[in-house]
Formats: structure tokens, C-alpha cells, sequence
């Protein structure tokens, strides 16, 4: 009953998202910058539990789309950039 439920609502927020051009992945992200602006690769990858490199991949696509906007990280020049 519980996954059959989350199953609908995942497509529900699919379905509306489409109409936004937005991924629900991408949603997660934009939700996650708007809690936490200017945070890393490294933490929007931990909040979303997925890798490191899978939010890499997604957060090039957001930027190529002008959806979100990437730094370097002022305080440390070797470290990932910030969104």
C-alpha cells in the first residue's frame, strides 16, 4: 500500500513537473539550493544519497539549461564548486 501510494505521487509530480521542463531530480536540487544556497556538490550529493559523480553529470546539465549557476568555492581553490 505504501509503495503503491508513493509510486502514484512520484508520478503525479512527474506529470507536473513535465509542464515546468523539470526532471523530478532536478526539483530535488532546486529545492535543496533553496534551503541551502551556495552549498557543495559534495552535500546536494549526500541529501539526495546519490554519488558524487551522479550529481556532477546532473548539476553540468542544470547549469547548461541556466537553471542554476555554479562557483568556484572562495575558500578553497581545490574543492568542488558551489551551487
Amino acid at each position: 500500500m505504501v509503495v503503491k501510494n508513493y509510486v502514484k505521487c512520484q508520478r503525479l509530480l512527474s506529470l507536473r513537473l513535465a509542464g515546468l521542463d523539470l526532471t523530478p531530480a532536478q526539483y530535488e536540487v532546486l529545492l535543496a539550493i533553496a534551503r541551502d544556497e551556495g552549498c557543495s556538490q559534495k552535500s546536494l550529493a549526500g541529501w539526495l544519497l546519490v554519488a558524487k559523480s551522479n550529481i556532477t553529470g546532473l548539476l553540468n546539465r542544470m547549469g547548461s539549461e541556466q537553471l542554476i549557476e555554479r562557483q568556484p568555492d572562495p575558500d578553497d581553490a581545490l574543492s568542488e564548486d558551489r551551487v
